[in-house]
């Protein structure tokens, strides 16, 4: 990946960006992360001297995304504190208010304060230790939710996993494991809920075939709704929660 890049086109000054070469990609494109990072993303053979007039040709619709980004910024400006003070996981229902302390022995500790529930984070590599405290949240709550939801289904699979990708929701393999986003936790219930019915259902169509939505529309018949909602669901996951 190239270090930030910024061009003047025109009258115009094209957000900073990186470049990333890949071998796997046709054709160009740009990726937005849920915080303005700009990345394009390039064939080995695609000459990287286009790549300001490529962004040119694309900037209504980038400087459009980047604009919803900077509202969302500042109606929501707790998702995008790097040291947060509420931590809500809406797939769980639950919400701590959170106090940092120097030097405190244990990492992350669950306790309450005046009837709320209250998290007391050691203040030293802060960040670390709340995505730790995240995951296992995860692995404790999204595992035995999917093993209910493939009993509800009927729809089996071998094991299951808790990653921490930046922009996959889940995933099934062809040995029938499913990975799980940690930042699950962060979504609506009803939305983890059909990203089990998602990847469930990749256990028996490894693909996004006809045959596959077909099986998706007899437990979900409005899951193009849900597939919307979960293309933009990043916004609900906070700055700190995201892996280096």
């Amino acid at each position: 990946m190239s270090s930030q890049l910024q061009f003047q086109f025109g009258r115009e000054l094209l957000p900073e960006y990186s470049i990333r070469v890949s071998n796997r990609a046709r054709r160009a494109r740009i990726d937005v992360s849920p915080f303005g990072e700009v990345q394009v993303v390039i064939p080995s053979r695609f000459n990287k001297k286009r790549v300001p007039q490529f962004l040119f040709e694309h900037y209504g619709w980038l400087r459009r995304v980047l604009d919803q980004i900077e509202q969302r910024r500042q109606e929501q400006p707790e998702l995008y504190r790097p040291r947060p003070r509420e931590i809500v996981l809406h797939a769980l229902g639950k919400s701590w208010r959170v106090s940092y302390r120097s030097g405190q022995h244990q990492r992350v500790k669950e306790t309450s304060l005046d009837g709320e529930p209250l998290l007391m984070v050691r203040e030293e590599d802060y960040r670390h230790h709340l995505q730790e405290w995240l995951h296992e949240k995860a692995r404790n709550s999204l595992t035995p939710w999917l093993r209910r939801k493939s009993s509800e289904l009927k729809l089996d699979f071998r094991s299951s996993q808790i990653r921490s990708q930046k922009t996959r929701w889940g995933s099934c393999s062809s040995r029938g494991i499913i990975s799980l986003n940690r930042n699950l936790l962060f979504l609506p219930r009803y939305l983890v809920s059909y990203l089990f019915l998602h990847e469930l259902c990749h256990t028996e169509f490894l693909n996004h075939s006809r045959r596959y939505w077909d099986l998706v529309a007899q437990f979900e018949p409005d899951f193009a709704q849900f597939e919307r909602e979960l293309q933009i669901a990043y916004q609900h996951v906070p700055l700190w929660a995201y892996p280096d």
